[in-house]
């Protein structure tokens, strides 16, 4: 789980109160980050999106472990920005 750590540290970045009752536990959002960018052993399109717009230009991009923390923080905010990281969502989470 040492990248939904690195992901948290967006969340802290953004000066979010209570993180972990934000969003609920760190297993959730560890199972959050990874179903964002793979699905069924694969890819998804958000990794796909993520990797795209943000690989050309990252100065980690060539270092594997700091450039999947870029992307989990990426994905941290995306989740936030659409409401599915809030603890209280937790009913529309996958089973």
């Amino acid at each position: 789980m040492g990248l939904a750590r690195s992901a948290g540290q967006a969340l802290y970045d953004l000066a979010i109160s209570n993180v972990d009752g934000f969003i609920g536990s760190r297993e959730r959002f560890g199972t959050l980050l990874y179903d964002r960018y793979i699905e069924k052993g694969e890819p998804t399109p958000h990794f796909f999106r993520v990797w795209e717009n943000l690989y050309p230009h990252s100065m980690v991009r060539d270092a594997e472990v700091s450039f999947a923390a870029s992307m989990a923080r990426v994905a941290a905010v995306e989740l936030m920005a659409d409401g599915s990281l809030n603890a209280d969502q937790t009913h529309q989470d996958k089973g």
